[in-house]
């Protein structure tokens, strides 16, 4: 029986992680940062430790910006 429940916990976890990515892809960051939440609630039921990590980064170019301006 607990078996079969782990089991079911490592599918809905690969679902997570298909799910992150398809909002990772459609530029949905809340949901995004949701299923990773829960993967890591997750994790932490099957013993695992986990650690998020958020990188962004907003590049701009200056020089076409200022030339609009002007």
């Amino acid at each position: 029986m607990l078996d079969s429940i782990k089991s079911e916990l490592h599918l809905r976890l690969n679902e997570l992680f298909a799910e992150a990515a398809v909002d990772k892809l459609a530029g949905d960051a809340e949901g995004y940062k949701a299923k990773l939440l829960k993967i890591a609630q997750v994790s932490d039921v099957l013993g695992v430790a986990t650690k998020i990590t958020y990188v962004n980064i907003n590049l701009t170019d200056d020089m076409e910006e200022a030339s609009r301006l002007s």
